[in-house]
């Protein structure tokens, strides 16, 4: 009788052990003493098929801490300079419809949106802004009329061009920005040179059309 039961429970641990995970099988191995040899014994011919499995279950927790430690590693709060600069160019941006100037406005739009998600390409679509800004004021200052050269145009020509350059300077300088977005990470996508492109096709008919 004794050994019909015995026959019974193996039978059973045999249906039953299959079903288990490879980590249940595993914390029984590590407790062996605590289990019935036989169980113990089917456990391992259970485990010693799942070789493989256990390794992807390992590379699955390894890669899982990879992403929980590294965001926290590189993800740094935005410095608040740069919070007043990306503000100041949201409300350049909607200035910018004041004179039509629709390209401008989208790519300004869409900068701060990229400052807001933290995104690598913020930084370098930035500074192209500044750029162009710069650009379109030296520009202007040349060839503008004599109105524009004059009194407090001029002086907020000036400005303009001290502030572009002060805020190009510092995203492409400044430790704290090296720590919101390293450098290495930094990089512009083909839609940003197209968004890019925009206004500067903008600027051009409107400066050839003041020559």
């Amino acid at each position: 009788m004794a050994t019909t039961n015995e026959e019974m429970y193996i039978k059973d641990w045999q249906e039953s052990i299959p079903q288990m995970t490879t980590e249940e099988l595993s914390s029984i191995l590590s407790k062996a003493e605590e289990y019935n040899p036989q169980y113990v014994e089917i456990v391992k011919e259970e485990f010693a098929k799942r070789p493989q499995t256990m390794d992807v279950e390992n590379d699955s927790n390894e890669h899982k801490d990879i992403k929980e430690d590294v965001p926290n590693e590189d993800k740094s709060e935005m410095p608040s300079l740069l919070w007043i600069i990306v503000l100041f160019i949201g409300l350049a941006g909607v200035g910018s419809l004041r004179y039509w100037n629709v390209p401008m406005f989208i790519l300004s739009m869409y900068c701060v949106w990229l400052f807001i998600y933290k995104k690598e390409n913020s930084i370098n679509v930035a500074q192209s802004i500044f750029i162009i800004n710069l650009c379109v004021s030296v520009l202007f200052l040349i060839f503008g009329s004599d109105e524009y050269r004059m009194g407090g145009w001029l002086l907020l020509a000036i400005s303009g061009i001290a502030l572009n350059l002060g805020c190009y300077y510092y995203l492409g300088n400044s430790d704290s920005v090296e720590m919101f977005i390293p450098k290495d990470n930094r990089y512009l996508k083909n839609m940003d040179y197209f968004l890019i492109g925009l206004p500067v096709l903008f600027y051009l008919i409107v400066l050839i059309m003041m020559i």
